[in-house]
């Protein structure tokens, strides 16, 4: 999209099959998913597999997750994530409107435990007073 810098994305699997390249996120979780948690947190998956299409134009592209639940009786299950088109166009769009907001000097701090050691705004959110 014009206008946003170019994204990094670590893909944790991809795979080749008869019908399509299927792109693979693994998630560990306490309790177990459903198919709407999956759904709802897709986005990631929708810009891996808009990267992925760009490998094999001519293949389809797949996505889902498979989730490791961390329970008494652990379990492994998959989830697959639809590849809608005005899903993935809103999913750029809201990248775009982000990127632009940074660019403007916008800053809401999101402090995460697990991202804040890696995150390059990580002092600009310390920092923010209000």
């Amino acid at each position: 999209m014009p206008g946003v810098p170019d994204l990094l994305a670590r893909i944790d699997l991809l795979t080749m099959t008869d019908e399509a390249l299927v792109v693979t996120d693994f998630k560990t979780a306490r309790s177990r998913w459903s198919s709407d948690h999956a759904d709802e947190a897709g986005e990631q998956l929708l810009l891996y597999g808009e990267l992925a299409r760009r490998l094999t134009p001519d293949k389809p592209v797949a996505a889902r997750f498979v989730v490791l639940t961390k329970t008494k009786l652990p379990a492994v299950e998959c989830y697959p994530v639809g590849l809608d088109p005005r899903r993935i166009e809103r999913t750029r769009r809201v990248v775009a409107r982000i990127w632009r907001a940074i660019e403007a000097g916008h800053f809401y701090p999101s402090p995460s435990p697990i991202a804040c050691g890696s995150c390059p705004f990580c002092e600009p959110c310390r920092a923010w007073s209000g």
